[in-house]
């Protein structure tokens, strides 16, 4: 017979289990990783391709889903991400410089955003962003958050952080981006 705390032990460890399972649709953090196994690098970024590690968990070889969308996060050796789909995440967080989201040759394709924009690191947007709900947009200190893809949706943006953002698609269809720290540059194409 096992000792009480063991019998305890694996009870929780069975149940925690259990509710991964159950579970499993719940949005997942993931990490842009080109080869599936090592953050970083260039690649296409869609709803096949298996992109994406989960670092938290140590898997590897996902595949991005719109349809339980949390945070997309680059870091590693950064590399061109080029859009081929539409895609639909929580946040995009950005802890590498030089990372650049290439708009597709689809015009039509976007990234649906529900919360924000994390930039640690500088960084490009080039791909059309669509608002889906309120977003913050932070941008660290001596860092340059560029966007140059068209902004839409009827949701709020504010930009957080004393890094720079940089805005230059037609002004957002958002309205006027509201302003509480850093620096914030519309300039129109």
């Amino acid at each position: 017979m096992l000792p009480r705390h063991r019998t305890f032990r694996s009870a929780f460890l069975m149940a925690a289990a259990a509710i991964g399972v159950a579970s499993s649709s719940k949005a997942a953090d993931l990490t842009w990783s080109a080869d599936g196994i090592v953050a970083g690098g260039s690649g296409t970024w869609d709803q096949i391709s298996a992109s994406w590690i989960d670092i938290l968990l140590g898997t590897g070889g996902s595949a991005w889903d719109s349809a339980v969308p949390g945070k997309a996060t680059f870091e590693g050796d950064a590399g061109p991400v080029t859009l081929g789909d539409n895609v639909s995440a929580d946040t995009l967080e950005f802890l590498g410089d030089g990372y650049v989201i290439a708009a597709s040759l689809d015009p039509a394709q976007a990234i649906s955003l529900s919360a924000g924009i994390t930039a640690q690191g500088n960084a490009t947007v080039e791909s059309s962003l669509a608002l889906n709900g309120a977003n913050a947009w932070f941008v660290a200190t001596g860092k340059t958050l560029a966007v140059s893809g068209a902004v839409s949706g009827a949701n709020s943006l504010a930009k957080t952080g004393d890094g720079t953002l940089t805005l230059s698609a037609a002004t957002p269809s958002t309205g006027t981006p509201a302003l509480s720290a850093g620096t914030m540059v519309l300039d129109p194409a």
